[in-house]
């Protein structure tokens, strides 16, 4: 056992995909689901859970290098007291505290959220909106609390955030800025022996250099940032970690989410 889960309540879901085709290479849809059950809930297609930080690169930080809001990994950001645009509401990090001036890749490294959602300010939601659904992420109405989080109105499937569709749009990193949709079935195979063979093409949804620059700096979110506890010596690894809040009740009913 490689995990030590708390209790058998806890679900999962993962879903691994081949970075060069879309290929959905293994997936793990939920826990201790009973033998007799056909067609369970998968987790891993769900959309009804927030992916709150782990939005950050896709919403914020790879449209800001994309669109040139951000030139470089050490562009200085702010780390301070703000509001969500337009509102008197604050933006608050996790601990309550505030960084001041920090370089672009430790705000991404440390899930600073005030900075995350100024960059998604300077984006602007169209071209957020329009960079993720290259990305085959796609929101009825897009918000600035979406730079942290992935929740939305609609209960559609087409709609937010699950662990298939993140999958292959962080996929997209580390393919140089071309996405490709998940694939499960490589072919079909008819009774008169004839064969059908089905594979994506790919998108450009960023530039390579986006891409390069996004996976350098989440690089260091795996060695120095908040996800050290994923951390494998031996493996080339860039990601962005995530958790998300509930209200009391929610949280009474065990529900909590955190994504990789």
């Amino acid at each position: 056992q490689y995990v030590s889960y708390p209790d058998d309540d806890l679900q999962v879901a993962s879903t691994v995909v081949d970075v060069s085709n879309g290929k959905v290479i293994a997936q793990l849809g939920a826990r201790h689901q009973a033998s007799n059950v056909s067609f369970g809930t998968n987790q891993a297609v769900e959309t009804n859970r927030d992916w709150g930080s782990t939005m950050k690169p896709i919403t914020d930080y790879a449209p800001a290098i994309e669109y040139g809001v951000y030139d470089s990994t050490a562009t200085m950001v702010n780390d301070i007291p703000y509001n969500y645009p337009g509102t008197s509401i604050p933006v608050y990090n996790w601990d309550r505290a505030y960084f001041g001036n920090i370089t672009l890749q430790y705000a991404l490294q440390q899930s600073r959220n005030v900075p995350a959602v100024e960059t998604l300010n300077k984006v602007g939601l169209d071209r957020a909106k329009n960079f993720l659904n290259g990305l085959g992420i796609d929101y009825p109405s897009i918000h600035y609390s979406n730079a942290i989080s992935s929740n939305t109105t609609e209960s559609s499937k087409q709609y937010g955030a699950s662990s298939e569709k993140m999958a292959t749009a962080y996929a997209a990193f580390a393919n140089g800025g071309i996405y490709h949709k998940p694939m499960y079935i490589n072919k079909v195979v008819f009774s008169d022996g004839s064969e059908k063979e089905f594979s994506d093409s790919g998108t450009r949804a960023m530039k390579e250099t986006t891409a390069y620059m996004m996976t350098e700096m989440m690089k260091t979110v795996l060695t120095y940032g908040t996800g050290r506890g994923a951390y494998l010596p031996w493996l080339p690894q860039a990601g962005k970690t995530g958790t998300s809040n509930y209200t009391d009740e929610e949280i009474e009913n065990h529900i909590k989410t955190s994504q990789f």
